[in-house]
């Protein structure tokens, strides 16, 4: 119990033997630590991960992993379920793709983002059995003529919200959908080869990460209730900044 504060008296015979906080436990009980079993590996992969969550799909909750392409040159995305993994993509997303960025739920779908140089399957949502590709719909809110990628993606208060990139045309754009992907609106462009990378809801806005390659990462916040979109801080010397995979930078 912390209620009077976190005392820094030593309290252990051995002031060492509790000095690393590896696989220390704060959250599973409020005002308890607990000690984790050592790690180990539950399975292995042929590609690399790239992403992963946890989502309820058509009732069941499982885990996913998103991977880069296999051997045959297509993404991955893997669920576990029945205690093994199983593919769920196949050669669902093509070959002109290349990475899975960013996996999450939304009513009762898994939602992928996909990086890649085609107009197909940027974005998709699975149902347990199918896939939808949701990348034209997508193009034709936001306007923009490609959709090569989708490197993140958000929710919030229920509305999904995508980004896409256009590489040849310079542009980046989000869209949201209030329902399962059905109807989708045109948010934001970006005249601009920058990309979002990276797109979190809090407090009723949705905050972005526009990162221009090796110049700047302009953290930005679009207000969905008055359609405003502002710049918040600019980041100089990005460039070791990861631009193609769902790297979370905004907690």
């Amino acid at each position: 119990d912390w209620s009077a504060g976190i005392k820094n008296d030593k309290v252990w015979k051995d002031d060492a033997k509790f000095y690393y906080s590896t696989n220390i436990d704060v959250y599973s009980e409020p005002g308890a630590i607990k000690l984790h079993h050592q790690l180990s590996a539950q399975n292995t992969f042929t590609e690399n991960i790239s992403a992963g969550t946890v989502a309820e799909v058509n009732g069941s909750t499982n885990m996913y992993v998103g991977t880069d392409d296999n051997a045959g040159g297509y993404p991955q995305i893997y669920k576990y379920a029945s205690s093994s993994w199983s593919a769920i993509a196949a050669t669902t997303f093509g070959t002109i793709q290349n990475i899975i960025s960013q996996l999450s739920g939304h009513k009762q779908l898994l939602c992928a983002s996909i990086v890649g140089s085609g107009n197909n399957y940027c974005f998709g949502t699975y149902t347990g059995s199918a896939w939808t590709d949701h990348s034209a719909a997508i193009r034709t809110a936001t306007s923009l003529s490609n959709s090569g990628s989708s490197r993140a993606h958000c929710e919030l208060a229920g509305t999904l919200y995508v980004a896409i990139d256009d590489s040849t045309g310079n542009k980046s754009a989000i869209a949201s959908t209030v329902d399962a992907g059905s109807n989708w609106v045109g948010e934001i462009t970006h005249n601009t080869d920058s990309l979002i990378i990276d797109m979190i809801g809090f407090n009723g806005m949705i905050y972005y990460l526009l990162v221009n390659s090796i110049y700047y990462a302009d953290l930005r916040v679009f207000d969905p209730s008055t359609n405003s979109d502002t710049s918040v801080y600019l980041f100089y010397n990005v460039n070791y900044w990861f631009t193609r995979s769902g790297g979370r930078y905004l907690q």
